[in-house]
């Protein structure tokens, strides 16, 4: 995003951006033990571009330990420490440590590290630079001192990382763009500043996506194209033995190799789908009979195969799907087709095939960071199947004029769980994609999820759906927080898309205003917080009986009176039980 502009365009721009967001800001604290001041305006420019609303602020220089006690308000907090400055001068000095020395250098460095996520560990965020002696470049088979504090530290921190901490791997930015470029060594000396624009660029690149997970922004659909995007050639015109595809034919490996990346997203819970203008007849063949197909017809939650416009079916994939616009990635060939998109379907992220196809693998890899998960649940591995079966439903909805018939005839069931620690990164999951059926939109990282889930004074509940056609998985989840004794919030409710359309939203909340009633609670409070794509639960809880006591600009607070009111009338067609796991 930031591309080749230049430092005074990108504050200039970051500017105008900060003045447009009107989101809750996402507030970045950097941690650091060496001066990194220009990374601040690339880093909320890079983020703010993508409707992130980040606000990012730098702190004292080399004050890590003491300032990570002071962490309260802070979405995430980045520690940019770097190893060559742990100890002043210590990349030239370690050189001449004893053993011992070297061995008590680590052992500090292991308490330091500690100490610092310990006092992290109610950020819903950490990311840790690793420690790399690249900068320094020595040409030799045998390690150095230094190399080796800085394998060995970063050993440590990989070792029983906690679930809110993710690892930058720096040394992969130094590699990628050299060293000459990415260090100013007249700043590195002179004030401890050695990293350029070009340096903060890649690093504000690295650092999105688990920022974009965490928001919410994670894409969920690859939208692929066939003919010379996921092999080479035309099939309708060169026929099955003349696609160029596999270690056979020139180049035929860049296409398995794109395959290969494509099918590992999909088994993490990235929706495949295809979108090509051909004979239909020519890709199934493609699909069912090629030898060197890696991609089949099973992995696919759909396709568009026809003779229309690009724009019209990426909609129809995006409808059918139900998800919005702005989920999806687009990868295709053709450079008229890639600007149809971005001029009429803005919202798609896309990915032209390079002319130099030698230059594909990498930049399909750069596009596969925009799906990056904090955490991965069983439910990812079956989300293809998942809306393979949902196919089937509609089929049989087909079939019957009356909902509330075809709803029945589904054999719908609910299985609640309360406060089980084995679905808390799969809640911390759902509340970082769930964007439609999302009352407050609030998300959550999974230390945060575990930590609501030890507390006395909330409940997080959780609750699966399946039907006589399969499971659908955890699709669903609410956060309750105890004011007092008397009266509980509802901090969140949210359900996923796929469970849309079948009330089982209005059976959970019965169920959890039962439980409440039981637990002698007389006031529940809650709240709806308007988004730019939750406006079809705008009036949930008013249809559920909840009293509207104040209402100010997007949000709108609500009570219910458990002593005073009746419960919502339960849903006779979806069975409800708890789990006793």
């Amino acid at each position: 995003m930031t591309g080749a502009l230049k430092y005074s365009q990108i504050v200039s721009l970051n500017r105008e951006l900060g003045q447009k967001l009107s989101s809750r800001p996402f507030k970045i604290r950097v941690l650091t033990n060496v001066t990194v001041n220009q990374l601040r305006e690339i880093l909320e420019y890079s983020l703010r571009s993508e409707g992130v609303n980040a606000t990012v602020s730098i702190g004292t220089y080399d004050n890590i330990l003491q300032e990570s006690r002071n962490n309260a308000g802070y979405d995430a907090i980045i520690i940019f420490w770097d190893g060559w400055n742990y100890v002043d001068g210590l990349f030239y000095r370690i050189g001449n440590f004893t053993a011992s020395e070297e061995a008590d250098l680590l052992t500090k460095f292991e308490l330091d590290a500690a100490m610092v996520l310990d006092n992290l560990k109610s950020t819903p965020l950490v990311l840790l630079n690793t420690f790399t002696s690249g900068m320094f470049g020595y040409p030799t088979p045998a390690s150095n001192a230094f190399q080796r504090f800085c394998q060995r530290a970063d050993q440590y921190l990989r070792k029983d990382l906690p679930t809110n901490a993710r690892i930058l791997e720096v040394c992969d930015i130094l590699q990628a763009i050299s060293v000459d470029a990415a260090i100013d060594w007249r700043l590195f000396y002179s004030a401890k500043s050695p990293y350029t624009i070009a340096f903060f660029k890649e690093y504000a690149t690295l650092v999105k996506a688990p920022i974009r997970a965490l928001y919410g922004k994670a894409k969920k659909v690859l939208v692929l194209d066939c003919d010379n995007t996921l092999w080479g050639g035309i099939i309708g015109e060169d026929g099955l033995d003349g696609v160029i595809l596999g270690s056979g034919k020139p180049h035929g490996a860049i296409y398995a190799e794109i395959q290969h990346i494509a099918l590992t997203l999909q088994r993490r819970g990235v929706l495949l789908a295809l979108c090509s203008k051909n004979n239909p007849e020519d890709v199934d063949e493609m699909l069912q009979r090629h030898p060197e197909m890696v991609i089949k017809d099973h992995h696919l939650a759909i396709k568009r195969v026809n003779w229309s416009d690009k724009a019209t079916n990426i909609r129809a994939i995006a409808e059918a799907l139900n998800v919005g616009l702005d989920s999806l990635v687009f990868v295709d060939d053709s450079s008229f087709e890639i600007e149809l998109l971005r001029e009429q379907l803005p919202e798609v992220a896309t990915l032209l095939v390079p002319s130099r196809i030698v230059d594909y693998p990498r930049n399909f890899r750069t596009i596969s960071n925009l799906f990056f998960q904090l955490a991965e649940a069983p439910e990812d591995r079956n989300k293809t199947e998942q809306y393979r079966l949902e196919a089937s439903r509609q089929e049989l909805r087909k079939t019957y004029d009356n909902i509330e018939d075809y709803l029945r005839s589904l054999s719908l069931r609910i299985t609640i769980y309360a406060d089980d620690q084995k679905l808390a990164a799969r809640i911390a999951q759902l509340s970082q994609k769930t964007n439609q059926f999302n009352l407050t939109t609030r998300r959550y990282a999974e230390q945060e999820i575990t930590t609501l889930i030890e507390a006395t004074n909330a409940t997080v509940y959780a609750f699966r759906v399946s039907d006589k056609f399969g499971d659908y998985g955890i699709a669903g989840a609410a956060i309750l927080r105890r004011k007092d004794s008397r009266t509980t919030e509802i901090d969140t409710f949210l359900m996923s898309c796929r469970v849309l359309g079948r009330n089982v939203e209005s059976a959970f909340l019965q169920y959890l205003l039962g439980t409440l009633r039981a637990e002698c609670v007389e006031t529940v409070q809650s709240a709806f917080i308007a988004t730019a794509k939750n406006g079809q639960v705008a009036s949930f809880y008013d249809e559920a009986g909840f009293i509207l006591t104040a209402s100010d600009g997007g949000t709108k607070n609500y009570a219910f009176d458990l002593l005073a009111q009746a419960l919502p009338a339960g849903i006779d067609y979806v069975s409800i039980t708890q789990s006793d796991e």
